[in-house]
């Protein structure tokens, strides 16, 4: 994989969570981390995009430094206005990584802390796929509020981004 398709990828990541996001916007505090609504992994909307927040950029911490990263708590986060902030300068950090890559960099082993060893790519992957598998789980939530985020289809995205 070229680092401008991994570009592409994690454009399209960015977009469907900042529809995720927008959706998201006015939510009351009560909602943002309300578990009852629908039985979620992470228990709440707040819980679940903390999640992904805390994964790509721990992901980006591995690859950019080598460094493993302190887990986000969910409670530094109140609202859904604390919230996006944070994901957006986190998909701009990615953003920043993924300009300085190389194609050369996305079959470059990455060593993890239980001694596996991973090309860039798959890792690069594995986060589009996480983030991918908690937003739907976000959507569902938000669906149950009467706040659907509508498709986050690639297609979608390909079609309003002119690709």
């Amino acid at each position: 994989m070229r680092v401008s398709e991994m570009d592409t990828l994690f454009n399209y990541n960015w977009w469907a969570t900042s529809r995720v996001l927008d959706t998201a916007e006015g939510l009351r505090d009560e909602e943002f981390t309300r578990t009852d609504i629908v039985p979620l992994p992470h228990g709440s909307l707040r819980g679940t995009l903390v999640h992904m927040l805390d994964l790509e950029r721990s992901a980006r911490y591995r690859l950019s430094r080598n460094l493993s990263v302190d887990p986000i708590a969910q409670g530094r986060y109140q609202s859904i206005s604390d919230l996006s902030p944070a994901m957006r300068a986190e998909a701009t950090a990615m953003k920043d990584f993924l300009i300085g890559l190389e194609d050369e960099h996305m079959d470059s082993l990455l060593a993890l802390e239980d001694g596996t060893r991973w090309p860039y790519w798959q890792f690069l992957l594995h986060v589009i796929h996480h983030s991918a598998q908690h937003r739907s789980e976000a959507a569902v939530l938000l669906s149950a509020l009467d706040r659907s985020p509508d498709d986050l289809d690639f297609y979608l995205f390909l079609k309003e981004s002119g690709r």
